[in-house]
Protein backbone atom coordinates (compact mmCIF):
# COMPACT_ATOMS: atom_id res chain seq x y z
CA UNK A 1 0.00 0.00 0.00
CA UNK A 2 1.50 3.48 -1.34
CA UNK A 3 0.35 6.78 0.40
CA UNK A 4 -1.08 7.66 -2.90
CA UNK A 5 -3.13 5.00 -2.38
CA UNK A 6 -3.89 5.60 0.91
CA UNK A 7 -5.11 9.28 -0.04
CA UNK A 8 -7.09 7.88 -2.82
CA UNK A 9 -8.48 4.86 -1.23
CA UNK A 10 -10.15 6.64 2.58
CA UNK A 11 -13.88 6.36 2.73
CA UNK A 12 -14.87 8.60 5.14
CA UNK A 13 -17.49 8.35 7.10
CA UNK A 14 -19.99 10.72 9.09
CA UNK A 15 -22.45 9.93 11.82
CA UNK A 16 -24.41 11.88 14.20
CA UNK A 17 -23.23 12.23 17.90
CA UNK A 18 -25.57 10.52 20.04
CA UNK A 19 -24.14 11.33 23.00
CA UNK A 20 -24.39 14.48 25.12
CA UNK A 21 -21.32 13.28 27.34
CA UNK A 22 -19.78 16.42 28.44
CA UNK A 23 -22.54 18.67 28.66
CA UNK A 24 -22.02 19.25 32.34
CA UNK A 25 -17.82 19.32 32.15
CA UNK A 26 -16.93 22.68 31.83
CA UNK A 27 -13.85 21.34 29.93
CA UNK A 28 -14.71 19.48 27.01
CA UNK A 29 -15.15 20.76 24.13
CA UNK A 30 -18.04 21.75 22.49
CA UNK A 31 -18.96 21.16 18.77
CA UNK A 32 -20.19 23.72 16.14
CA UNK A 33 -23.66 22.81 13.56
CA UNK A 34 -21.84 23.05 10.35
CA UNK A 35 -18.77 20.99 11.31
CA UNK A 36 -17.42 17.52 11.61
CA UNK A 37 -15.23 16.30 14.10
CA UNK A 38 -12.70 13.42 14.70
CA UNK A 39 -11.17 12.22 17.42
CA UNK A 40 -7.61 11.18 17.03
CA UNK A 41 -4.20 10.59 18.23
CA UNK A 42 -1.06 11.98 18.08
CA UNK A 43 0.26 9.02 14.85
CA UNK A 44 -2.59 10.52 12.83
CA UNK A 45 -1.29 14.42 13.66
CA UNK A 46 2.34 13.25 12.46
CA UNK A 47 0.91 11.44 9.54
CA UNK A 48 -0.74 14.65 8.63
CA UNK A 49 2.49 16.71 8.75
CA UNK A 50 4.63 14.10 6.82
CA UNK A 51 1.59 13.90 4.07
CA UNK A 52 -1.01 16.81 3.77
CA UNK A 53 -3.84 14.58 4.45
CA UNK A 54 -6.16 12.59 7.33
CA UNK A 55 -6.23 9.48 5.62
CA UNK A 56 -7.10 5.91 7.14
CA UNK A 57 -4.62 4.01 9.34
CA UNK A 58 -2.89 1.25 7.06
CA UNK A 59 -3.06 -0.76 10.81
CA UNK A 60 -6.54 -1.36 10.13
CA UNK A 61 -8.24 -3.66 7.97
CA UNK A 62 -10.77 -0.69 7.11
CA UNK A 63 -10.47 2.06 4.90
CA UNK A 64 -13.06 4.09 6.89
CA UNK A 65 -11.87 7.76 8.43
CA UNK A 66 -14.65 7.83 10.64
CA UNK A 67 -16.14 11.86 11.90
CA UNK A 68 -19.07 12.83 13.65
CA UNK A 69 -21.42 16.09 13.17
CA UNK A 70 -21.14 19.02 15.60
CA UNK A 71 -24.13 20.70 17.28
CA UNK A 72 -25.90 21.80 20.62
CA UNK A 73 -25.70 18.46 22.17
CA UNK A 74 -21.96 16.96 20.69
CA UNK A 75 -18.93 17.48 23.05
CA UNK A 76 -15.39 15.70 23.27
CA UNK A 77 -14.30 15.02 26.71
CA UNK A 78 -11.43 12.97 25.63
CA UNK A 79 -8.06 14.90 26.21
CA UNK A 80 -5.92 12.45 25.31
CA UNK A 81 -6.87 13.07 21.80
CA UNK A 82 -6.56 15.66 19.64
CA UNK A 83 -9.58 16.89 17.97
CA UNK A 84 -9.65 17.67 14.40
CA UNK A 85 -12.31 19.80 12.58
CA UNK A 86 -13.45 20.19 9.03
CA UNK A 87 -16.26 22.11 7.26
CA UNK A 88 -19.42 19.42 6.16
CA UNK A 89 -18.78 20.70 2.79
CA UNK A 90 -15.66 19.27 2.39
CA UNK A 91 -16.02 15.92 4.45
CA UNK A 92 -19.38 14.13 3.15
CA UNK A 93 -20.06 10.89 4.11
CA UNK A 94 -19.31 8.01 1.96
CA UNK A 95 -16.76 10.26 -0.27
CA UNK A 96 -13.91 8.47 -1.29
CA UNK A 97 -10.25 10.70 -0.87
CA UNK A 98 -8.42 11.68 2.43
CA UNK A 99 -8.89 15.47 3.23
CA UNK A 100 -6.08 17.99 2.70
CA UNK A 101 -4.65 19.68 5.47
CA UNK A 102 -6.15 23.11 3.75
CA UNK A 103 -9.54 21.62 3.89
CA UNK A 104 -9.05 21.34 8.04
CA UNK A 105 -10.91 24.15 10.08
CA UNK A 106 -9.05 23.71 13.19
CA UNK A 107 -6.48 21.02 14.94
CA UNK A 108 -7.88 21.29 18.63
CA UNK A 109 -5.32 20.00 21.51
CA UNK A 110 -5.80 20.06 25.40
CA UNK A 111 -3.83 21.62 27.81
CA UNK A 112 -3.41 19.91 31.27
CA UNK A 113 -1.54 22.64 33.34
CA UNK A 114 -4.11 25.87 31.77
CA UNK A 115 -7.42 23.05 31.68
CA UNK A 116 -8.14 24.71 28.28
CA UNK A 117 -8.69 23.42 24.70
CA UNK A 118 -6.47 25.27 22.30
CA UNK A 119 -6.55 25.35 18.44
CA UNK A 120 -3.13 23.88 17.06
CA UNK A 121 -4.27 24.04 13.23
CA UNK A 122 -2.18 26.76 12.69
CA UNK A 123 1.13 25.33 14.32
CA UNK A 124 0.74 22.03 12.42
CA UNK A 125 0.10 24.07 8.96
CA UNK A 126 3.59 25.27 9.49
CA UNK A 127 4.97 21.91 10.49
CA UNK A 128 3.78 20.50 7.16
CA UNK A 129 5.41 23.39 5.63
CA UNK A 130 8.56 23.17 7.21
CA UNK A 131 9.49 19.75 6.64
CA UNK A 132 7.92 19.76 2.66
CA UNK A 133 10.20 22.91 2.04
CA UNK A 134 13.11 20.67 3.71
CA UNK A 135 12.17 18.15 1.50
CA UNK A 136 12.19 20.15 -1.52
CA UNK A 137 15.62 22.09 -0.49
CA UNK A 138 17.41 17.92 -0.28
CA UNK A 139 16.10 17.27 -3.75
CA UNK A 140 13.75 14.43 -2.45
Amino acid sequence: MNDLERVNDSINRVTKSVSSVGKDDPTSLKTKEGFVYRETGMPQIIDIINCGYVRYNVKRASRQVWWTYGGPNSFHVNKEKAVLVASCDCVIDCNEGAIFIDDLAEIWMYDKESMKWFDRIEDVRKLYIEKHLNDYNLGR
